[in-house]
């Protein structure tokens, strides 16, 4: 957390809204986040995938992986 402190200026309040400036391959993200989400936002960008063992739906964050699994096949994949 230290580096998006010092170096893109993720700091302030946890309230504190941001622009994601990550460049993807369509483009600017955009994406407009808590600074206190902003971590976990940067970690879809970062090229980790969760795939859901059910119907193989692939995800960039656990988390999500996870809350689909529950969601659409009432389990914890």
């Amino acid at each position: 957390m230290v580096h998006l402190g010092e170096a893109h200026d993720v700091q302030g309040s946890a309230d504190r809204r941001m622009h994601c400036y990550w460049w993807t391959n369509r483009g600017f993200c955009g994406k407009i986040c808590r600074r206190d989400g902003m971590r976990r936002h940067i970690g879809t960008h970062v090229g980790c995938s969760f795939s859901c063992t059910e119907c193989g739906k692939s995800f960039s964050r656990k988390d999500s992986m996870r809350a689909h699994a529950k969601k659409q096949h009432g389990s914890s994949n």
